[in-house]
């Protein structure tokens, strides 16, 4: 099996035993994995993929969808000041506010930073 990529999920845990881990278990799986996800990297990624396309679409629920999922990423990692910092930066926010985009895309940016201040 190396080198290829698990058929689906219940062979990431190399067992045939299919749910029948506790809650805590369960619980304690999601934490693990929660922690080993670099948000600000994930930040980087799907920024640097979903930014270009603000310009291109017209369809405000689609912006709202986009910046919805930047601004989830960016949540996490509210814990860590320079974290959102240095995602911010990479962000660029007065560039996508200073282009001729379409009127909501701004309302999501700030919707967003709304978001971060609460």
């Amino acid at each position: 099996m190396t080198g290829e990529l698990p058929k689906d999920i219940f062979e990431l845990r190399g067992t045939n035993d299919r749910f029948t881990e506790s809650e805590e278990e369960q619980i304690a799986h999601c934490q693990y994995i929660n922690s080993q996800i670099n948000y600000a990297q994930l930040f980087q990624l799907v920024g640097s993929k979903l930014v270009p396309l603000l310009d291109m679409f017209k369809s405000p629920s689609l912006i709202w969808s986009m910046i919805n999922c930047l601004s989830f990423i960016l949540e996490k990692t509210v814990s860590n000041p320079e974290l959102i910092e240095g995602c911010l930066k990479y962000l660029n926010i007065l560039r996508i506010l200073e282009q001729a985009t379409e009127c909501h895309v701004d309302d999501a940016i700030i919707d967003m930073l709304k978001n971060l201040l609460i």
